[in-house]
Formats: structure tokens, sequence, C-alpha cells
């Protein structure tokens, strides 16, 4: 789920949005590139699943405004 916002409404803004995945992959819009990565990237976020799994049955469809609470009790 993306959210873009911006502090008043109706108002224009550009946003840059990172995709983390597991595989080593690198793609920009407009440009052919490759990436060597030489370090194992660590899941930092490793168990967060089973959480979201569980919240999404209890809760099927939540706000914006919920999401960002989940998302802040988390980190």
């Amino acid at each position: 789920v993306i959210v873009p916002c911006t502090s008043e409404a109706s108002q224009e803004s550009e946003f840059l949005l990172r995709v983390f995945s597991r595989k080593h992959i690198f793609h920009e819009i407009g440009c052919d590139a490759s990436a060597v990565f030489s370090k194992e990237i660590v899941d930092q976020n490793e168990g967060q699943d089973e959480v979201f799994t569980k919240l999404f049955e209890k809760y099927p469809e939540i706000n914006a405004v919920q999401l960002q609470k989940i998302l802040n009790h988390m980190t």
C-alpha cells in the first residue's frame, strides 16, 4: 500500500518510491543499469509477516491513519 500525501489537501508534489526486495535488482525508469552487491542483506523485518497476517485477519480493512499507527508501532 502506497499512500503519498502532502501537508495540505489538493497540493501537488513529487515523491520518490524505493522498493526493497530479497533479490538484488536495480532498475531505474528510462535507464538500463545493473548493480553488483557484495554484502549479504540482513532481514531486519523478519517475523513481521506474521504480525501483518494476524492484523489482517482481525482487521481486514484499515484506513491510512490506522496503517500509519501500525507502522510506527513496529519500528
